[in-house]
């Protein structure tokens, strides 16, 4: 977890503000629980986003599709 596993830090029960001084400790828990997953450190993880694309209106003319 070379990254400091950024995306446990983005919950709000493990934020740094939450954790206080605490941040380093957690991050040491949470890479021994990892390792007992695998013994490689290596975890691959599924991102999924969506995106609204707004235009604005068609000029006169345009044919529709």
């Amino acid at each position: 977890m070379p990254h400091r596993g950024r995306s446990a830090s983005a919950l709000s029960h493990s934020s740094p503000a939450q954790l206080g001084g605490r941040e380093d400790d957690f991050e040491q828990d949470l890479r021994a629980a990892l390792l007992t997953s695998t013994s490689s450190g290596r975890f691959d993880e599924v991102i999924r986003t969506e995106a609204i694309v707004a235009t604005g209106p068609k000029p006169s003319g345009t044919p529709s599709p």
